[in-house]
């Protein structure tokens, strides 16, 4: 396409020299040349005569609108504690007094209480849309 450019440019050279041309005949051609170009301006580069009849606009790639790079930020990712795994605690309650709407006053004896405690575990990150933080086996 190049080259087609560059043989139609030389021979137009050429016959342009051979050939006798007033003053009035270039007014004439500006005038044309810079009314083309101010379209190409006034429209953006949407409308380009020439770069469409020479082939040069012709870009490899797609043309993208403005509207299709606009970025969209997300969430960061967030630290969240993972527990490795739980275990039984035990915990002495001494003897205590409290009160019952319906017995009144009663002593409740000591006794031991069980209750779950997370043991060891790691920080993970938790990315946003992510339903769980980590597959566990407990």
């Amino acid at each position: 396409m190049k080259t087609k450019i560059v043989i139609v440019l030389v021979g137009l050279l050429l016959a342009g020299s051979s050939l006798s041309a007033e003053a009035s005949d270039w007014d004439k051609a500006g005038k044309i040349l810079t009314g083309i170009e101010g379209l190409r301006i006034i429209t953006g580069g949407k409308v380009d005569l020439i770069g469409t009849f020479t082939g040069i606009n012709k870009s490899r790639r797609p043309r993208y609108r403005e509207r299709e790079y606009i970025h969209v930020y997300e969430e960061a990712p967030r630290r969240v504690w993972v527990p490795v795994k739980k275990i039984w605690k035990k915990k002495w309650i001494p003897t205590h007094k409290e009160y019952d709407p319906e017995l009144g006053k009663i002593i409740v004896e000591g006794h031991y209480i069980k209750y779950k405690v997370k043991r060891g575990g790691y920080w993970s990150y938790k990315h946003p849309g992510e339903r769980s933080y980590h597959y566990s086996r407990h």
